[in-house]
């Protein structure tokens, strides 16, 4: 049965990028700050984004929730391989799972231009250096703006990955096919498939949540029949 989400945390979590995530993945209607207060009172389940670490505001939302919730650590491809330990040491916190997630990583989309940057920076041999801003220090103002849109588009981590597999593809390759290819590969590192088990999972809460609500409203109804 298809249910609605409603995405939580506290502000700079990237909440609106995990309910477009969550959409463009799953195909489920999930609202994020912006969406109507309404909306986010009739979701069924609570996706809930935590930040770099757990906040005495992210326990409290959670101690009181009667909804459904799952847990996600945002911006996993910032952490890169601290994020799944940071994700551990939030769910022994919160005594409950947190999944780590890249929602940036599940939303790209590799256009034309994007591609052509990609293959003419992995044919030259070069790669993303650390700090990852000093990918963008380059004396040409049109190939500094091209860097720094793959930089906000892809992110260090998406960008890494990205220089790697076009340096092993060659130049002949479709670009459609190309293209297509290295989006599946980037959004496959998000971390989004992994919640589809514990969204199965949670599928009989949600169940049982919404015929709650249904004979909650059905005696606030039958009150007002009889008064």
């Amino acid at each position: 049965m298809a249910f609605s989400i409603a995405v939580t945390g506290h502000g700079g979590t990237g909440r609106d990028t995990v309910a477009a995530a969550l959409s463009g993945h799953f195909g489920l209607p999930a609202y994020g700050p912006a969406a109507p207060p309404a909306r986010h009172a009739a979701a069924d389940l609570l996706v809930h984004v935590l930040g770099a670490v757990v906040r005495p505001c992210d326990r409290d939302f959670l101690h009181g929730q009667v909804r459904p919730v799952l847990v996600v650590a945002g911006k996993a491809d910032l952490r890169g391989p601290r994020a799944a330990p940071a994700a551990g040491v939030a769910a022994e916190d919160l005594r409950r799972p947190v999944h780590p997630v890249s929602a940036l990583l599940a939303t790209v989309t590799v256009d034309d231009a994007l591609l052509a940057d990609l293959r003419r920076w992995a044919r030259g041999g070069i790669v993303l250096p650390s700090p990852p801003a000093a990918f963008v220090e380059t004396p040409d103002p049109e190939e500094r703006c091209r860097r720094a849109a793959a930089l906000d588009a892809l992110g260090a981590a998406g960008l890494r990955t990205a220089l790697a597999h076009c340096a092993t593809v060659p130049d002949r390759r479709d670009p459609a096919a190309e293209r297509a290819a290295l989006t599946d590969r980037l959004r496959a590192d998000s971390g989004f498939a992994a919640l589809a088990g514990p969204l199965r999972a949670v599928t009989p809460a949600l169940d049982a949540h919404r015929t709650q609500r249904r004979r909650r409203a059905w005696v606030v109804q039958q009150a007002r029949w009889t008064r």
